[in-house]
């Protein structure tokens, strides 16, 4: 009874997604992306990434108050962290702000992504993530809606990385855009969604590597782009997709039981919209052990 119960208050309390039902105020769809190190110390940290369209802001505001989306307006988001324990009693409450100025309807791109970091993450722990935008000011008077955006994310029953030096650990891959030209490595990248064009790194930090009989670790690093794209044709039982899957693998040596690592994908020959994930397996070949990783995204095309 005390277990069903506790699973009504989450659910009441903790949102489970990105809801669509604000009343007037604007769904913005937040890119959000999270990854777990392990610290010096053992303990777990998270980061989570975010970022969103600003011209949506802009546009959110012109229909909400009825202005010209083209007149340039500023902006606060705040970004809400409630942090829940296994009994679904809320523990922490943390807030972020982020300003952001002179953004209209015609605005191009997204917020230069943001990085809200999680120390000690304990067990278990589940966390409610809410985003809240307002227009900070406007020379003609009051507006009739200061809050112009809003979306909500829950992260589910969240697990701590192991600290323990007998067990190969690793970190959760971090996504981060390469410059195509000098391979310069740019900002995380939160996004759901790749081009072709898109050079996407992938950033992890390797954990309690095994020193062989001659005090070097020995490791390989494989990867595995799997891409179902849309079905091609359907028959009366089914639908049937095409798929494509592409491999690669790196033997590595090293003095050092903790590693920091990059790979850089090349997507320019995948020619086909689809499903994609993103599969990354390390293996310890001093004490045979093996973690995984791995990151969904959706391949789309650019004209």
């Amino acid at each position: 009874m005390t277990e069903r119960l506790a699973i009504r208050t989450r659910d009441r309390e903790i949102p489970a997604a990105f809801f669509d039902d604000f009343g007037p105020i604007e769904d913005i769809a937040f890119a959000v992306r999270e990854a777990r190190f392990l610290n010096s110390d053992g303990s777990t940290r998270l980061e989570i990434y975010w970022t969103a369209p600003v011209a949506k802001f802009a546009s959110a505001n012109a229909r909400l108050n009825n202005l010209d989306g083209k007149q340039p307006f500023d902006f606060l988001i705040e970004f809400t962290v409630a942090e829940y324990d296994d009994r679904n009693r809320r523990t922490v409450h943390r807030v972020m702000r982020k300003r952001i100025d002179g953004v209209t309807s015609d605005s191009d791109g997204m917020l230069f992504p943001q990085v809200f970091t999680i120390e000690r993450l304990q067990v278990g722990r589940r966390l409610a993530l809410e985003w809240d935008v307002r227009t900070l000011s406007h020379e003609e008077g009051e507006l009739l809606h200061s809050q112009v955006g809003m979306a909500l994310r829950r992260l589910d029953s969240l697990s701590t990385l192991a600290d323990d030096r007998r067990l190969l650990e690793m970190s959760d891959l971090k996504p981060i855009l390469v410059n195509d030209e000098t391979g310069e490595q740019g900002p995380v990248y939160p996004g759901s969604v790749l081009t072709p064009q898109v050079r996407l790194g992938l950033e992890f930090e390797i954990y309690h590597l095994r020193f062989g009989g001659d005090d070097r670790t020995r490791y390989t690093i494989s990867y595995e782009l799997q891409r179902e794209s849309d079905p091609a044709f359907k028959t009366r039982a089914r639908q049937v997709a095409g798929s494509q899957t592409i491999t690669s693998s790196t033997d590595y040596s090293g003095a050092s039981a903790t590693e920091s690592e990059t790979i850089v994908l090349d997507l320019s020959d995948w020619t086909e919209p689809g499903r994609m994930r993103i599969l990354v397996r390390l293996r310890d070949e001093n004490s045979g052990q093996e973690v995984t990783r791995s990151l969904d995204y959706e391949l789309a095309l650019v004209d």
